[in-house]
């Protein structure tokens, strides 16, 4: 419980920094943790006895980022495109150690959980620095107590299994109480703490977003432990003591990601 509390601290620190230094800091800062959730994730899938294209797939999620920021969005999509294309061209010349298989699930890593750290980058790529760290605060505070109030009000009152079959750990007690806990960190975000000009009245509509985040974020720990138990893996990694590796950690906070992005950009129509 110590160490898991003490690395815990140390990637809100971590995280708290960036957002201080931010510009390039925060921006090689989410290239280099989808790069480290993309070895998790195909460490994953060769527990599995699947041989993947690794380079094509490590050089894929590389261009990414570069391929926002110059092109846009066409410019991701480009770089998808020519991923997907490059997996089968590997299978078609090299079909005895790259079959189907290894196409399929290569191109799966492709989108889980890549697919969301381009929502991350476009985020911290905003011209509105402070509009830009709200996002990410607002994200952060309602997938983290969210995960939080979950974890430690099941481990205490959880008596009612809530997927036994994906995730035998979790209750529907800690589920609920992860509800309130990311309404209450959302707002603390939103009123407390963040700079977000989100009127008063509009507490109502905070709250219905807040749970409704917050559900999804459950659903983003629950993808997470499916996708392990289909490959056999407690956890994606060991990265981090206690809480095993970087995606293990990000799995809720990443599926988010739109959520907030949405929210945000309607509110503010930016």
């Amino acid at each position: 419980m110590l160490k898991r509390t003490l690395v815990g601290a140390g990637i809100v620190i971590t995280i708290f920094l960036l957002m201080w230094l931010y510009g390039w800091y925060i921006k090689v800062g989410v290239i280099l943790a989808a790069l480290v959730t993309q070895f998790e994730i195909i460490r994953s899938i060769k527990n599995k006895g699947i041989v993947l294209p690794e380079v094509i797939l490590y050089v894929y999620t590389a261009l990414l980022f570069p391929a926002y920021y110059f092109f846009d969005l066409p410019g991701v999509f480009a770089v998808m495109a020519a991923g997907v294309s490059a997996l089968f061209i590997a299978g078609i010349l090299n079909h005895e150690k790259y079959p189907q298989e290894s196409i399929i699930n290569g191109i799966f890593t492709m989108f889980y959980p890549q697919i969301y750290f381009v929502f991350l980058y476009m985020i911290v790529c905003m011209e509105d620095q402070t509009l830009s760290a709200n996002l990410l605060l607002t994200t952060l505070a309602n997938a983290m107590v969210t995960d939080t109030f979950a974890y430690f009000c099941g481990t205490l009152m959880g008596k009612h299994k809530l997927c036994p079959n994906i995730s035998p750990k979790k209750t529907v007690e800690g589920s609920l109480a992860g509800i309130l806990g990311g309404i209450l960190g959302t707002l603390l975000v939103m009123y407390v703490l963040g700079n977000t000009g989100i009127s008063l009245s509009a507490m109502p509509i905070v709250i219905l977003f807040a749970a409704f985040a917050s559900v999804i974020s459950q659903f983003g720990d629950l993808a997470a432990s499916l996708i392990k138990r289909h490959f056999g893996v407690k956890d994606f990694g060991n990265i981090l003591p206690g809480h095993g590796g970087l995606l293990d950690r990000l799995d809720s906070t990443l599926f988010i990601l739109p959520i907030v992005y949405f929210f945000f950009k309607i509110y503010f129509k930016f």
